[in-house]
């Protein structure tokens, strides 16, 4: 074995197949928040599970015996059937980011709170990260 195959490790190989570049910062970053996204999707998958729960129990829908609810249309939370409300919380969602993402962008690009916004953002997200443990 050669010394710069020995340089490379057991992975040296895998860069070219991962398109991956470790010089280039767009691309770690890219990877990066890939890491992030993923985290957070596994984070909505299994609270969804739990929200969907609580909505059915809160409308006072009966649980069959296979472990499902039964709701009828007089079933309602939030005015709303209990099946509706993930997609409710989407909607409500999507609205306040497309309202205040302009201005936190401006924020973002055109002061010096870069970095500082980053954080407040990291530390909500852990924060409410940590609420939702107690949820389910």
């Amino acid at each position: 074995m050669t010394e710069a195959e020995e340089k490379r490790g057991c992975c040296g190989g895998c860069e070219s197949f991962f398109l991956y570049n470790k010089h280039d910062p767009v691309v770690q970053a890219f990877y990066l928040n890939q890491f992030g996204r993923s985290a957070l999707f596994i984070s909505f998958m299994f609270l969804s599970l739990g929200i969907l729960q609580l909505a059915n129990e809160q409308a006072g829908c009966p649980k069959n015996e296979d472990g499902g609810y039964a709701c009828t249309d007089e079933n309602k939370v939030y005015g709303s059937r209990p099946s509706s409300i993930l997609a409710l919380m989407a909607l409500v969602g999507g609205l306040s980011v497309s309202v205040f993402m302009p201005y936190f962008g401006a924020v973002v690009d055109y002061t010096d709170y870069r970095r500082g916004c980053g954080r407040v953002c990291a530390a909500l997200l852990v924060v409410a990260n940590f609420v939702q443990i107690f949820i389910y």
